[in-house]
Protein backbone atom coordinates (compact mmCIF):
# COMPACT_ATOMS: atom_id res chain seq x y z
CA UNK A 1 0.00 0.00 0.00
CA UNK A 2 1.29 3.75 -0.79
CA UNK A 3 1.48 6.25 1.74
CA UNK A 4 -0.34 8.59 -0.33
CA UNK A 5 -3.40 5.28 -0.65
CA UNK A 6 -6.01 5.95 2.17
CA UNK A 7 -7.23 2.34 3.50
CA UNK A 8 -10.78 2.29 2.83
CA UNK A 9 -13.03 1.59 6.18
CA UNK A 10 -16.26 0.60 3.49
CA UNK A 11 -18.27 -2.66 4.46
CA UNK A 12 -19.24 -4.68 1.82
CA UNK A 13 -23.05 -3.60 0.86
CA UNK A 14 -25.99 -5.90 2.10
CA UNK A 15 -26.77 -7.06 -1.72
CA UNK A 16 -23.08 -7.60 -1.64
CA UNK A 17 -23.22 -9.66 1.05
CA UNK A 18 -26.56 -11.66 0.37
CA UNK A 19 -24.62 -12.55 -3.19
CA UNK A 20 -21.79 -13.61 -1.16
CA UNK A 21 -23.55 -16.15 0.99
CA UNK A 22 -25.80 -17.72 -1.92
CA UNK A 23 -29.11 -15.87 -0.85
CA UNK A 24 -28.78 -16.17 2.43
CA UNK A 25 -28.85 -12.54 4.26
CA UNK A 26 -24.83 -12.37 6.57
CA UNK A 27 -27.10 -13.00 9.37
CA UNK A 28 -28.04 -15.86 8.80
CA UNK A 29 -32.29 -15.32 8.60
CA UNK A 30 -34.31 -16.31 5.74
CA UNK A 31 -36.04 -13.88 4.03
CA UNK A 32 -39.51 -13.05 4.36
CA UNK A 33 -41.54 -14.81 1.49
CA UNK A 34 -43.69 -12.74 -0.38
CA UNK A 35 -47.44 -11.46 0.32
CA UNK A 36 -50.17 -12.86 -1.49
CA UNK A 37 -52.25 -10.91 -3.65
CA UNK A 38 -55.04 -9.34 -2.22
CA UNK A 39 -58.44 -11.31 -2.88
CA UNK A 40 -61.46 -9.83 -3.39
CA UNK A 41 -64.55 -10.28 -1.35
CA UNK A 42 -67.28 -12.64 -2.51
CA UNK A 43 -70.42 -10.63 -3.56
CA UNK A 44 -73.73 -12.75 -4.20
CA UNK A 45 -75.07 -13.02 -6.87
CA UNK A 46 -78.83 -11.47 -8.44
CA UNK A 47 -79.96 -15.05 -8.32
CA UNK A 48 -79.12 -15.92 -4.60
CA UNK A 49 -80.55 -12.46 -3.51
CA UNK A 50 -83.80 -13.42 -5.20
CA UNK A 51 -83.90 -16.89 -3.52
CA UNK A 52 -83.40 -15.04 -0.06
CA UNK A 53 -86.35 -13.11 -0.99
CA UNK A 54 -88.48 -15.55 -2.32
CA UNK A 55 -87.90 -17.56 1.25
CA UNK A 56 -88.35 -14.98 3.49
CA UNK A 57 -92.10 -14.14 1.71
CA UNK A 58 -93.12 -17.56 1.81
CA UNK A 59 -91.76 -17.66 5.28
CA UNK A 60 -93.84 -14.50 6.10
CA UNK A 61 -96.88 -15.84 4.17
CA UNK A 62 -96.70 -19.34 5.82
CA UNK A 63 -96.67 -17.33 9.55
CA UNK A 64 -99.68 -15.12 8.07
CA UNK A 65 -101.25 -17.99 7.43
CA UNK A 66 -100.74 -19.87 10.73
CA UNK A 67 -102.15 -17.01 12.47
CA UNK A 68 -105.00 -16.34 10.92
CA UNK A 69 -106.05 -20.53 10.89
CA UNK A 70 -105.47 -19.96 14.95
CA UNK A 71 -107.57 -17.04 14.66
CA UNK A 72 -110.76 -18.65 13.02
CA UNK A 73 -110.12 -21.49 15.29
CA UNK A 74 -110.80 -19.37 18.16
CA UNK A 75 -113.79 -17.77 16.49
CA UNK A 76 -115.21 -21.04 15.95
CA UNK A 77 -115.03 -21.66 19.72
CA UNK A 78 -116.68 -18.41 20.33
CA UNK A 79 -120.02 -18.38 21.59
CA UNK A 80 -121.59 -16.42 18.74
CA UNK A 81 -120.52 -19.00 16.75
CA UNK A 82 -121.62 -22.33 18.68
CA UNK A 83 -124.74 -20.54 18.63
CA UNK A 84 -124.97 -20.05 14.82
CA UNK A 85 -123.97 -23.58 13.84
CA UNK A 86 -126.90 -24.62 17.24
CA UNK A 87 -128.97 -22.78 15.28
CA UNK A 88 -128.55 -24.14 11.74
CA UNK A 89 -128.98 -27.78 13.40
CA UNK A 90 -132.07 -26.88 14.51
CA UNK A 91 -133.03 -25.52 11.29
CA UNK A 92 -132.31 -28.60 9.46
CA UNK A 93 -133.73 -30.42 12.05
CA UNK A 94 -137.21 -28.68 11.59
CA UNK A 95 -137.11 -29.08 7.64
CA UNK A 96 -136.22 -32.84 7.98
CA UNK A 97 -139.74 -32.97 10.53
CA UNK A 98 -141.70 -30.85 8.05
CA UNK A 99 -140.53 -33.31 5.16
CA UNK A 100 -141.21 -36.28 6.81
CA UNK A 101 -144.89 -34.87 7.62
CA UNK A 102 -145.48 -33.75 3.57
CA UNK A 103 -144.48 -37.55 2.77
CA UNK A 104 -146.86 -38.97 5.57
CA UNK A 105 -149.42 -36.73 4.12
CA UNK A 106 -148.49 -38.47 0.44
CA UNK A 107 -148.69 -41.73 1.69
CA UNK A 108 -151.79 -41.17 3.23
CA UNK A 109 -153.21 -39.33 -0.18
CA UNK A 110 -151.89 -42.47 -2.34
CA UNK A 111 -153.35 -44.73 0.11
CA UNK A 112 -156.92 -42.83 -0.68
CA UNK A 113 -156.12 -42.77 -4.04
CA UNK A 114 -155.85 -46.83 -3.94
CA UNK A 115 -159.26 -47.43 -2.57
CA UNK A 116 -161.36 -44.64 -4.20
CA UNK A 117 -163.44 -45.87 -6.99
CA UNK A 118 -164.60 -42.42 -8.76
CA UNK A 119 -163.62 -40.35 -5.26
CA UNK A 120 -165.61 -37.57 -3.65
CA UNK A 121 -165.13 -35.44 -6.83
CA UNK A 122 -167.78 -37.56 -8.56
CA UNK A 123 -171.07 -36.23 -7.26
CA UNK A 124 -173.12 -36.89 -5.03
CA UNK A 125 -173.03 -40.39 -3.36
CA UNK A 126 -170.53 -41.73 -5.90
CA UNK A 127 -168.86 -44.86 -4.55
CA UNK A 128 -169.55 -43.19 -1.16
CA UNK A 129 -170.57 -45.00 2.49
CA UNK A 130 -173.34 -43.77 4.57
CA UNK A 131 -172.45 -40.04 6.01
CA UNK A 132 -175.77 -40.27 8.70
CA UNK A 133 -175.03 -39.21 12.49
CA UNK A 134 -175.42 -43.20 13.22
CA UNK A 135 -172.81 -44.21 10.18
CA UNK A 136 -169.92 -41.71 11.43
CA UNK A 137 -170.68 -42.51 15.30
CA UNK A 138 -169.70 -46.82 14.16
CA UNK A 139 -166.66 -45.15 12.09
CA UNK A 140 -165.51 -43.06 15.45
CA UNK A 141 -166.11 -45.78 17.69
CA UNK A 142 -164.01 -48.73 15.61
CA UNK A 143 -161.37 -46.37 14.97
CA UNK A 144 -160.95 -45.89 19.07
CA UNK A 145 -161.04 -49.16 19.74
CA UNK A 146 -158.52 -50.38 17.00
CA UNK A 147 -155.29 -47.99 19.03
CA UNK A 148 -157.00 -47.77 22.43
CA UNK A 149 -157.86 -43.95 22.12
CA UNK A 150 -159.39 -41.60 23.82
CA UNK A 151 -161.99 -39.73 21.67
CA UNK A 152 -162.28 -38.93 17.84
CA UNK A 153 -161.42 -35.19 16.57
CA UNK A 154 -162.52 -35.62 12.88
CA UNK A 155 -164.04 -37.97 10.82
CA UNK A 156 -163.88 -38.04 6.83
CA UNK A 157 -166.05 -39.93 4.72
CA UNK A 158 -164.17 -41.20 1.60
CA UNK A 159 -164.71 -44.00 -0.74
CA UNK A 160 -164.92 -47.62 0.46
CA UNK A 161 -164.88 -46.22 4.25
CA UNK A 162 -164.01 -43.45 7.16
CA UNK A 163 -160.59 -41.83 7.93
CA UNK A 164 -161.06 -41.27 11.55
CA UNK A 165 -158.04 -38.96 13.35
CA UNK A 166 -158.11 -40.69 16.94
CA UNK A 167 -156.94 -38.57 19.81
CA UNK A 168 -154.44 -40.45 21.98
CA UNK A 169 -154.40 -40.31 25.76
CA UNK A 170 -150.84 -38.76 25.39
CA UNK A 171 -152.32 -35.68 23.33
CA UNK A 172 -151.41 -37.08 20.38
CA UNK A 173 -153.04 -38.40 17.62
CA UNK A 174 -152.85 -40.66 14.54
CA UNK A 175 -155.22 -41.61 11.71
CA UNK A 176 -157.11 -44.51 11.23
CA UNK A 177 -159.19 -46.24 8.26
CA UNK A 178 -162.93 -47.88 9.37
CA UNK A 179 -163.67 -49.85 6.22
CA UNK A 180 -167.81 -49.66 5.14
CA UNK A 181 -167.55 -52.84 5.02
CA UNK A 182 -167.15 -53.49 8.47
CA UNK A 183 -163.56 -54.82 8.18
CA UNK A 184 -160.53 -54.34 10.23
CA UNK A 185 -159.73 -51.16 10.99
CA UNK A 186 -156.05 -50.08 9.58
CA UNK A 187 -153.90 -47.62 10.93
CA UNK A 188 -152.58 -44.97 8.42
CA UNK A 189 -150.50 -42.91 10.71
CA UNK A 190 -148.81 -42.87 14.20
CA UNK A 191 -146.84 -39.99 14.92
CA UNK A 192 -146.38 -39.55 18.21
CA UNK A 193 -145.12 -36.03 17.96
CA UNK A 194 -147.98 -34.98 15.86
CA UNK A 195 -149.57 -32.93 18.94
CA UNK A 196 -153.51 -31.59 18.69
CA UNK A 197 -155.40 -28.86 20.64
CA UNK A 198 -158.79 -30.38 18.99
CA UNK A 199 -161.16 -31.97 21.55
CA UNK A 200 -162.88 -34.74 21.30
CA UNK A 201 -166.15 -34.69 19.06
CA UNK A 202 -169.46 -35.07 21.07
CA UNK A 203 -170.26 -38.75 19.23
CA UNK A 204 -173.31 -38.77 21.15
CA UNK A 205 -174.53 -35.38 19.49
CA UNK A 206 -173.55 -36.41 16.11
CA UNK A 207 -177.16 -36.78 14.82
CA UNK A 208 -178.06 -33.72 15.36
CA UNK A 209 -174.90 -32.32 14.16
CA UNK A 210 -175.79 -33.62 10.69
CA UNK A 211 -178.99 -32.44 10.91
CA UNK A 212 -178.17 -29.26 11.73
CA UNK A 213 -175.72 -28.87 9.05
CA UNK A 214 -177.68 -30.09 6.38
CA UNK A 215 -180.36 -27.93 7.19
CA UNK A 216 -177.74 -25.08 6.64
CA UNK A 217 -176.22 -25.91 4.03
CA UNK A 218 -179.60 -26.19 2.36
CA UNK A 219 -180.63 -22.85 2.71
CA UNK A 220 -177.69 -21.24 1.27
CA UNK A 221 -177.78 -22.91 -1.92
CA UNK A 222 -181.20 -23.00 -2.43
CA UNK A 223 -182.62 -25.70 -1.17
CA UNK A 224 -179.90 -27.95 -2.31
CA UNK A 225 -179.48 -31.44 -1.75
CA UNK A 226 -176.06 -32.25 0.12
CA UNK A 227 -174.41 -34.93 2.39
CA UNK A 228 -171.69 -35.01 5.08
CA UNK A 229 -168.22 -35.05 3.37
CA UNK A 230 -166.48 -34.15 6.69
CA UNK A 231 -167.14 -33.43 10.50
CA UNK A 232 -164.73 -32.57 12.98
CA UNK A 233 -164.20 -30.35 16.36
CA UNK A 234 -162.27 -27.39 16.73
CA UNK A 235 -160.21 -25.27 19.08
CA UNK A 236 -161.54 -21.86 18.20
CA UNK A 237 -162.92 -19.97 20.75
CA UNK A 238 -166.86 -20.60 21.04
CA UNK A 239 -166.88 -23.10 17.73
CA UNK A 240 -167.83 -26.58 18.97
CA UNK A 241 -167.97 -28.28 15.36
CA UNK A 242 -167.30 -27.71 11.76
CA UNK A 243 -169.08 -29.80 9.31
CA UNK A 244 -168.01 -29.46 5.37
CA UNK A 245 -171.54 -30.73 3.15
CA UNK A 246 -170.51 -31.42 -0.23
CA UNK A 247 -173.28 -30.30 -2.45
CA UNK A 248 -171.94 -31.89 -5.76
CA UNK A 249 -168.39 -32.40 -7.59
CA UNK A 250 -167.73 -28.30 -7.97
CA UNK A 251 -169.45 -26.99 -4.60
CA UNK A 252 -169.30 -27.52 -0.81
CA UNK A 253 -170.33 -25.60 1.94
CA UNK A 254 -168.97 -25.38 5.40
CA UNK A 255 -170.66 -24.75 8.65
CA UNK A 256 -168.94 -23.67 11.88
CA UNK A 257 -171.35 -24.58 14.98
CA UNK A 258 -171.76 -23.68 19.02
CA UNK A 259 -171.94 -26.34 21.66
CA UNK A 260 -175.70 -25.68 21.47
CA UNK A 261 -175.76 -26.18 17.50
CA UNK A 262 -176.31 -22.74 16.48
CA UNK A 263 -174.93 -21.83 13.06
CA UNK A 264 -171.92 -19.10 14.26
CA UNK A 265 -170.55 -19.15 10.21
CA UNK A 266 -171.42 -20.70 6.53
CA UNK A 267 -168.84 -20.71 3.75
CA UNK A 268 -170.44 -21.39 0.22
CA UNK A 269 -167.51 -22.82 -2.16
CA UNK A 270 -168.45 -22.50 -5.59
Amino acid sequence: MNENEKPTDEKPTDDHQYREHGGVPADGTAPAPPAPPATSKRRLGRPAIIGIGVGAALLLAGGGLAIGMEIADDRDDSPAAAADRAARADDGDRADRDADRGDDADDRGDLADDRDGLGQDAGPGASLPASDGAALRDAAEAAIAAVDGAGATSIDVEAGGYEVEVLLSGGTETDVFVPADGGEAELIDRDDSDTTRDPALDLDGLDRIVAAALEEASRVSDGADGRVDSVSSSDDRGVASEVTVRLDADREVEVALDADLGVLSTDLDD
